[in-house]
């Protein structure tokens, strides 16, 4: 998974800079994670559009992922102007927009999205309060088992 969060937030980078945020992830360790194939994609991408669509210039969007017992997490942390509780339960509701949207071009899917390929890989998502203001959003998927074999078949 954080191999992934990397690889996604690069291609958020450019549009980051353009709006004067930085992004940074912190993965120290691989999390290996299970997932509908194409969803961990699917799930960084429009996390980090929203994130970046509400970090106001000189904020910073922050991805983290962690391994939490049988979970393996994802962060994805803005330092906008946050939600209030009702309106972080709602999110999810597909084509719901929170009253201070400023994309005139969002449909109000990308969370529905989101929920949907978390629950299809086994997992959840919910949105916090983050600490300081802003949003947390959290992906749980479940924790890959990683076998080491050692020796050869012979």
């Amino acid at each position: 998974m954080a191999a992934k969060a990397r690889e996604r937030a690069s291609a958020w980078e450019p549009l980051a800079e353009e709006r004067g945020v930085r992004l940074a992830v912190e993965a120290g360790t691989t999390v290996p994670a299970m997932a509908v194939v194409g969803a961990l994609e699917q799930i960084l991408d429009n996390l980090l559009a929203n994130a970046l669509e509400v970090a106001p210039a000189g904020s910073a969007v922050t991805v983290g992922v962690s391994r939490r017992d049988r979970w393996a997490e994802l962060h994805v942390i803005d330092e906008g102007p946050g939600l209030p509780a009702a309106d972080r339960v709602r999110a999810f509701d597909r084509f719901w927009r929170s009253a201070g949207s400023h994309d005139p071009h969002g449909s109000g899917l990308g969370l529905a999205i989101v929920r949907q390929l978390a629950v299809a890989s086994g997992g959840e998502a919910e949105l916090r309060e983050a600490v300081g203001g802003g949003v947390d959003a959290v992906i749980r998927l479940p924790a890959a088992r990683i076998e080491h074999v050692s020796g050869d078949a012979s």
